[in-house]
């Protein structure tokens, strides 16, 4: 309690110096996944709530010692009171209440963080920093699993943001599957997407030869640190993620520069990363045509997560309303291995699928309230976006398009991955809440300025 105490209290007093980049300095320490890194690998619980007692003690600063504008995240708070109501059903109906309530809880200071953060955004340029941010960590990020790769160094976690692990890919078993600071290869890889959408976006609105090199490192990095997963889901959202923004610009040099320079990585890497992602498109097709079944396919990955996910199925099925209990997926699955004839696992395991999961734990009650969720934020941000179109922020318009984007196919990507990192996915989802009337105090100030240059009454 003390170190947390002494911890607070200087994040306080920094951020409270540069109160508009503490909103910056939060998503930092979410994006570098700190709470789980510093208190796994280096022994210190209290990073989680001593971020939380620092946002809640600027928050307060900034209202009554006017450093700064504060905008309450409303719509934020609408959606997660919904997502809230929803989920509280499944631990009251759960099956073990009081797991379900450990499960729940676990969850809930991510959430509160997240908010804290919307609530600290009190103009444009800390907007833009938040951006600047998940590029520029996403690019060491990707830096890091990089060199793993290349230098099969597994044996180093520099620090916890490199976890890595040996792992049997495609016929090779000695090859290093990077997870980054989250720890699993497939959650890295689709979590490093905003950063490498943003730079992409960047690198084509680039004008000048040092930002064209420099965004051009960025995108380059981060997208090789994706490839070097191996994850199957991530290149899958990646490069649609990609395709969409190509559509948006009209313009595909940029792009081509990054698929070269992708085929490169991948040519000078053993031919197992690629047979990975070649290898399972090919079974899917084969289990979807009814050429196989999961018992049949060779991979033993690709066929747990179909039992996997025909377990979550059964489970919808047999409590469709609120679900068997929220967190409580694992508890069950072995039973309804049992019962159904499912491919067999050797440990309880996730739905690999969040939808499905959703659906099985909490029911159709739960799985509405957060499609509700999701709904509010991309409508949230659709505003934000046409809102920095009419104050001219077109480098901030970039941004967030790249960002809602790469949202957009991280949910997408989570068809096939379930809730275990659930509480790092809040980051995104909670960054679509962005608050819209940073651009309307923006434009109301511009045309303030313009209309007293012009010699006009501010109220005309």
């Amino acid at each position: 309690m003390i170190q947390a105490g002494i911890a607070t209290f200087i994040l306080f007093a920094s951020l409270l110096r540069i109160p508009s980049v503490a909103a910056s300095v939060l998503t930092a320490c979410l994006l570098l996944h700190l709470p789980f890194v510093l208190s796994t690998f280096h022994n210190a619980d209290f990073v989680l709530a001593a971020l939380i007692l620092s946002a809640i003690a600027l928050l307060i600063s900034v209202r009554y010692l006017d450093i700064g504008q504060i905008y309450v995240p409303r719509i934020f708070a609408a959606a997660i009171l919904i997502w809230l109501a929803a989920s509280l059903s499944s631990v009251i109906f759960s099956q073990s209440p009081e797991s379900s309530y450990v499960a729940f809880r676990r969850v809930m200071p991510n959430i509160l963080l997240v908010g804290l953060i919307l609530w600290l955004i009190g103009d444009t340029r800390s907007l833009a920093r938040i951006y600047d941010v998940l590029v520029w960590i996403s690019v060491i990020l990707a830096a890091i699993a990089i060199v793993q790769v290349l230098f099969a160094l597994d044996h180093l976690n520099f620090g916890g943001l490199g976890s890595s692990d040996i792992r049997h890919i495609s016929g090779e078993v000695n090859l290093v599957r990077p997870g980054g600071p989250v720890g699993d290869p497939n959650f890295f890889a689709t979590y490093l997407i905003p950063g490498a959408l943003i730079s992409a976006s960047r690198l084509f609105a680039a004008r000048r030869l040092p930002w064209i090199g420099l965004y051009s490192l960025a995108a380059l990095t981060v997208c090789g640190g994706i490839f070097a997963t191996a994850s199957r889901g991530g290149v899958i959202a990646f490069g649609l993620g990609i395709l969409v923004l190509i559509a948006f610009e009209r313009k595909i040099w940029p792009f081509l520069l990054i698929f070269a320079t992708l085929s490169l990585f991948l040519v000078t890497q053993p031919t197992a990363y690629v047979d990975r992602i070649t290898g399972g498109f090919s079974a899917l097709t084969d289990v979807v045509s009814g050429r196989l079944n999961e018992s049949e396919i060779p991979e033993q990955a690709l066929a747990g997560r179909l039992g996997e996910m025909k377990s979550a199925v059964y489970m919808f099925v047999d409590n469709p309303w609120t679900g068997v209990g929220y967190g409580q997926f694992e508890n069950h699955f072995q039973e309804y291995v049992a019962r159904f004839n499912i491919l067999m696992r050797n440990s309880d395991r996730g739905a690999h699928s969040l939808y499905l999961e959703v659906a099985a734990e909490t029911g159709i009650i739960g799985l509405v309230g957060l499609l509700i969720v999701f709904a509010l934020g991309f409508w949230n941000i659709a505003k934000a976006g046409q809102a920095a179109q009419k104050s001219r922020e077109e480098g901030l318009f970039r941004d967030i398009r790249s960002f809602c984007v790469a949202v957009l196919f991280i949910l997408v990507s989570h068809w096939l991955l379930h809730d275990a990192k659930f509480s790092y996915l809040w980051l995104f989802i909670g960054l679509l809440f962005i608050p819209v009337a940073v651009f309307e105090d923006q434009m109301a100030r511009k045309n303030g300025k313009q209309k007293m240059f012009n010699g006009r009454s501010l109220r005309e």
